[in-house]
């Protein structure tokens, strides 16, 4: 981070954000059904940094993740990241992959807009932001869908 002392609420979104992530992997992981969403989770959160990255304009020119921004696309680096995500999505199955991935992509969408709103477009530390927003979200959304009713 460019500044590295931490506000006040910077620490308590950080605390609520690691909160609701263990409580989501408790319920996640007393399912029969854990297996898929936890590698199909962490795989769409950097799947958007990759869709922020080429869709969104890097403000900070001298930052550290300029080069990835101006970068040429890869293709194997996009086959690394879609690789896992043909077997988080099938063991997933339809009742649990899709709506993940509809909320990671609105979760995507909704930060985006927030970004090019508040600063233009993205940065090192909102690209990191994004990966554990999506893992956030994702990881409450399987744990809703996997809850007994």
């Amino acid at each position: 981070m460019k500044d590295p002392r931490a506000g006040p609420m910077a620490v308590v979104t950080l605390c609520l954000c690691l909160l609701v992530k263990y409580t989501a992997l408790q319920s996640l992981l007393a399912s029969d059904t854990w297996l898929g969403p936890l590698l199909l989770i962490p795989v769409l959160a950097r799947l958007g940094v990759v869709g922020l990255l080429r869709t969104t304009p890097y403000v900070r020119a001298g930052g550290l993740g300029s080069t990835l921004a101006r970068g040429p696309l890869r293709p194997l680096g996009i086959l690394s990241l879609l690789l896992p995500l043909i077997p988080g999505l099938w063991l997933s199955g339809a009742i649990l992959g899709w709506p993940i991935t509809l909320v990671a992509l609105l979760t995507l969408s909704g930060l985006r807009r927030l970004m090019c709103r508040r600063l233009g477009g993205t940065t090192g530390d909102t690209l990191g932001a994004s990966i554990e927003f999506i893992e956030t979200f994702g990881l409450v959304c399987a744990a809703v869908l996997l809850a007994p009713s």
